[in-house]
């Protein structure tokens, strides 16, 4: 057996050494398992619930994961599973919604994650003692012997606030209170003692005077290493067994990767995958933990995924929901599919469809349909030519395109033999007095009666051709004509519609700066400004065309930027590109994706980092902290436990000068997180001082599975063995140290 070192601390007998005798028996009392003793996590471990820290930080900056009760959880989980679309009560690194804190009305929908304090959500990471509550209820005081949760803003009796007596339920029994019924110390459920036995400072007896570390079986105690997972307890309280999915550590029922294989641990309860949900989801006996929006809990292997259930209106780029509005070309897709990119360049944010349509290419048309390419109505062609995406087409022989609006038109360059009846051309061989005649891609208009067509000019009854128009039997001039009597080649005179006034050059009723000043010509179609758009736009009879960026919108006949122009773009300020100001970029610093909601950026951490200054806006930085939780809008400190693990809390590093800081919670920090690493978080407990080597004065001990000192112990007495990683026999060696 190993040399130790140790006191049975609720008992004053000290025992001691004798330089002939080797393996004395160290008595100590363990740590209960997941007991509050400074606030910290163990890096990549998982994390545990360390209480309230010294140094100026809170119980915010407790890392016990959302969704677990603090104050002992029964195992229900809600069954709830927020869409990108909607809210999310989850975490993980931080939840991309950010609640409305401190502006406007307080109530359940505006602070689901906090209380209220008049109209001002406290979240969970701001409550105290004294102002706590959760669901937008009312922010209240905790009663005597608890404390506040600030991971879920509920009122708890644990290790912390009542030290020296036990919980039932969140109720602190102190030791004067407590009977052979309710017997207990250090914050843990109190418990019966066994029949005849007794409770004193916290601890039965088994039937006789001596206090029991262990539990007690009828009048006989049970050690703590004898015991099973059928006979399991601490503090002399009477043995029982431990529920399905529990094993027996140190004198506690866990949940563990042992007991909860196919599970995730809530509190040390275990929640099997088939009752695991998007707020309690994990495997392998890890602490429960909430997903984060845009995925789901597979209830099959206790994974966070996303899938075409929790990502309907995006794509999955792994286990990240990448929704419509914020997919791109290179990550399109839909139905919580696989993201993918886009071949011709294009994906409809609408649909998550890589196409070539009206909303990837509002100003041209498909030149290969809906997955061909889009070409702009600048670059179209006779040949290939369309407007709002539809696929590019051939215009007819006696049709060209029109390069503003992507339309085949009939005009005097694709028709000049004959007349447009629409945009369809009428040669001088297929026209008619009585129904079509014109000339020069003219408009066709029918001659008057007893009027003939030759060459696309009529008559004026029995006169010659007429280069005018024909009232009636007499042939009005072109420059004698107005826009009440207007036509040409011998057509009957007839006035212009509204917007147009008559060419007396050529008889033809136009679209120009006199008929349409408030307006721009879509030909010979005047467009007022009241029906103009980024497709259309111009002023005082100009020819209609597109805006571009960066004035892509229409006002008054004038290409502008409606929103704002950052750079050469006109774009809205609700972008990751440009989040409340031009250039104010959300990074995806230590974050899977990033949203805007106009005012400010939020995140999806990657695992073990968080965004703690994200009630500062525009909050560009992403998630700037490497540290699993925040301390109100700062990182946590890592600390070291000297021998190859990492432990956070709120304090800064403890140091021996020019004050020393090194506490007791700090030392027992250092030690779980050793322990944790070993599988075996509770496996620390206190040890007195060898009577030589370097170690004078308490320290705490990681404990091997019979109780006895092994492997590292964590000194933390200021002015002796403060900092310092020893090893835990008699005499000891100093093997590192921690901070």
């Amino acid at each position: 057996m190993r040399d130790a070192r140790a006191r049975l601390l609720v008992n004053p007998v000290e025992f001691s050494y004798s330089s002939t005798v080797r393996g004395f028996w160290a008595i100590a009392v363990l740590l209960l398992a997941g007991a509050t003793t400074g606030c910290g996590v163990i890096e990549g471990l998982g994390s545990f619930s360390e209480g309230p820290c010294t140094g100026g930080c809170d119980a915010s900056t407790d890392a016990t994961e959302e969704g677990a009760d603090g104050g002992g959880s029964d195992g229900t989980t809600d069954s709830s599973v927020p869409t990108p679309d909607g809210p999310a009560d989850g975490g993980g690194g931080n939840d991309v919604n950010v609640p409305d804190v401190g502006s406007g009305s307080c109530n359940a929908s505006t602070c689901p994650r906090g209380c209220c304090n008049g109209s001002v959500c406290e979240m969970f990471a701001s409550e105290t003692n004294t102002s706590c509550g959760t669901g937008g209820a009312a922010c209240s005081a905790c009663g005597t012997g608890q404390e506040c949760d600030t991971m879920t803003g509920k009122c708890v009796c644990d290790a912390t606030s009542c030290p020296t007596g036990c919980c039932n339920g969140n109720a602190c029994v102190s030791q004067s209170s407590q009977s052979a019924t309710q017997c207990g110390t250090g914050g843990v459920a109190c418990a019966a003692c066994g029949s005849g036995d007794s409770c004193s400072a916290g601890v039965c007896s088994c039937g006789g005077t001596t206090s029991c570390t262990g539990c007690c079986n009828g009048t006989t105690c049970e050690v703590l290493t004898g015991e099973s997972n059928t006979s399991c307890g601490k503090g002399g309280a009477a043995c029982a067994a431990c529920s399905a999915n529990q094993e027996c550590s140190v004198g506690q029922c866990v949940c563990d990767a042992n007991s909860c294989p196919k599970g995730c641990c809530n509190g040390n309860t275990c929640v099997l995958y088939g009752s695991e949900s998007y707020n309690t989801c994990g495997t392998a006996g890890a602490a429960c933990s909430p997903c984060t929006m845009g995925q789901r809990c597979d209830t099959t292997s206790g994974a966070c995924v996303c899938d075409a259930t929790s990502c309907a209106n995006g794509c999955c780029n792994g286990n990240v929901c990448v929704q419509f509005a914020s997919q791109s070309p290179s990550q399109c897709g839909k139905g919580g599919a696989a993201c993918g990119s886009c071949a011709n360049n294009l994906c409809d944010l609408t649909t998550g469809v890589c196409a070539c349509d009206a909303n990837t290419c509002p100003s041209g048309c498909c030149n290969g349909g809906t997955s061909g390419t889009c070409e702009a109505y600048g670059s179209e062609s006779n040949g290939s030519c369309g407007a709002s995406g539809a696929t590019c087409a051939p215009c007819a022989a006696t049709q060209e395109c029109n390069k503003n609006n992507g339309q085949c038109v009939c005009d005097a360059t694709s028709c000049p033999n004959g007349c447009c009846n629409g945009n369809t051309c009428v040669l001088y061989a297929n026209q008619s007095p009585t129904t079509q005649c014109g000339t020069g891609g003219a408009q066709c208009a029918p001659c008057g009666s007893g009027d003939t067509c030759s060459s696309g000019v009529c008559s004026c009854g029995s006169g010659g051709a007429c280069a005018g128009c024909c009232s009636g039997s007499t042939c009005e001039a072109l420059t004698s004509e107005s826009d009440q009597s207007c036509g040409s080649n011998g057509a009957t005179c007839a006035g212009c519609p509204m917007g147009q006034e008559c060419n007396k050059t050529t008889g033809q009723c136009v679209c120009d700066a006199t008929s349409c000043p408030n307006g721009c010509c879509n030909g010979n179609t005047c467009e007022p400004y009241t029906g103009q758009n980024g497709t259309s736009c111009g002023t005082k009879g100009a020819n209609c065309g597109p805006c571009a960026q960066p004035t892509p919108d229409c006002s008054n006949g004038v290409c502008t930027c409606q929103e704002t122009t950052c750079g050469s773009t006109c774009t809205t300020l609700n972008t990751t590109s440009n989040c409340s100001a031009c250039g104010d970029k959300c990074n995806l610093t230590n974050a899977q994706a990033a949203l805007c909601n106009g005012a400010t950026c939020s995140y999806t951490c990657n695992a073990g980092a968080s965004d703690c200054n994200y009630t500062t806006a525009p909050d560009t930085d992403g998630c700037e902290c490497t540290t699993p939780a925040c301390c109100g809008t700062s990182c946590e400190t890592r600390h070291s436990d000297g021998v190859g693990q990492s432990y956070y809390d709120c304090n800064p590093l403890y140091v021996t000068s020019p004050s020393c800081t090194f506490t007791e919670n700090a030392a027992i920090e250092a030690c779980k997180a050793y322990a944790t690493a070993q599988g075996n978080p509770s496996g620390c407990a206190k040890f007195l001082p060898c009577p030589t080597g370097s170690i004078k004065t308490d320290s705490y001990c990681y404990t091997d599975s019979m109780g006895n000192a092994a492997d590292y112990c964590f000194g933390y007495t200021c002015g002796t063995d403060a900092g310092w990683v020893e090893s835990p026999g008699c005499p000891t060696t100093k093997v590192g140290t921690w901070n």
